[in-house]
């Protein structure tokens, strides 16, 4: 008698088992949905949403960037945008070598014409997380980047180039910005750590690059930027600012947010930067090489 009692008590605690047991109506997460992950990539080949729940699992992930070319077409116009400023500063390209860079500078003084130092103007879109100028920088040369609007909105916070700092606050036990709580800075970090919120930052590198190995010798086709070599060039601008080049390559700029955060940041500053080192100088002795007839075009 104890034995069968004790055998309805534990089939009392079952349960009558169903088709598609686990296509339920209410997931455990947020708004119905699954629990999201603690931690998530930002992998630029994505579906756009990303969610771990007890009954499946997908892959973290974010919306595609859109802030490149994706037509080799423009991909190849940029080069070639990029390339008439090497020429027009007489510098070299990223991976042209000492010789070349040398090189460059002596054709452009070899110029009747060498005109006031090279600048350009260019915008600088919020919600993009890569806005490319097509200026050549080079290693070892100076330039100068200035600020023109100074004004963009991260949500609704409207600030400058000069961005905005972010503390946590104990009493109100969140993340204060320009006064408010801000709970989507929780956790959240931009990709520059050494600069503010919101803050102009830039690099220096390929934002288009060739490839060589092709299977048809006679096209041209170009990849985009490595973001992994460009991160290693990153500098904080601000409203403006003059450096000495460490790197070669493209000037690219962006607003110092949080990768997941772009898609409520509106409005674009513009951008003016130029070469400060000019008329070029070759770094051996220019009038020499000029003479040698090794080195004539």
């Amino acid at each position: 008698m104890m034995l069968c009692l004790l055998l309805l008590v534990r089939i009392g605690k079952g349960y009558e088992v169903y088709e598609n047991e686990y296509a339920h109506d209410i997931l455990p997460g947020l708004n119905k949905r699954g629990n999201f992950p603690f931690e998530v990539d930002g992998d630029r080949s994505a579906d756009g949403f990303s969610s771990v729940s007890v009954l499946t699992t997908t892959s973290s992930s974010f919306p595609l960037d859109t802030s490149e070319p994706k037509d080799p077409i423009a991909r190849k116009e940029h080069a070639d945008e990029k390339l008439l400023s090497e020429k027009d500063q007489g510098v070299a390209g990223r991976w042209d070598g000492s010789y070349e860079a040398e090189m460059s500078a002596v054709r452009r003084l070899r110029d009747d014409e060498l005109g006031p130092p090279p600048s350009k103007l260019f915008y600088v879109n919020a919600s993009l997380r890569w806005n490319p100028s097509a200026f050549a920088i080079q290693n070892g040369e100076t330039y100068t980047i200035r600020v023109e609007d100074t004004a963009w909105l991260d949500n609704y916070i409207r600030v400058g180039a000069n961005g905005y700092e972010a503390k946590y606050d104990v009493v109100s036990q969140c993340y204060v910005a320009a006064g408010q709580c801000r709970p989507s800075l929780a956790g959240a970090v931009p990709r520059f750590p050494s600069a503010r919120w919101f803050e102009l930052v830039c690099g220096i590198g390929d934002f288009v690059w060739k490839l060589q190995q092709v299977a048809d010798a006679t096209l041209e086709r170009y990849l985009p930027l490595r973001e992994s070599e460009l991160i290693q060039t990153f500098f904080s601008v601000g409203t403006g600012r003059s450096f000495l080049a460490n790197f070669t390559g493209e000037l690219v700029c962006f607003a110092n947010d949080a990768d997941a955060l772009y898609w409520n940041n509106r409005g674009s500053i513009a951008i003016n930067v130029s070469r400060t080192s000019w008329p070029p100088i070759p770094r051996t002795n220019a009038r020499s090489l000029l003479a040698d007839p090794l080195y004539s075009s």
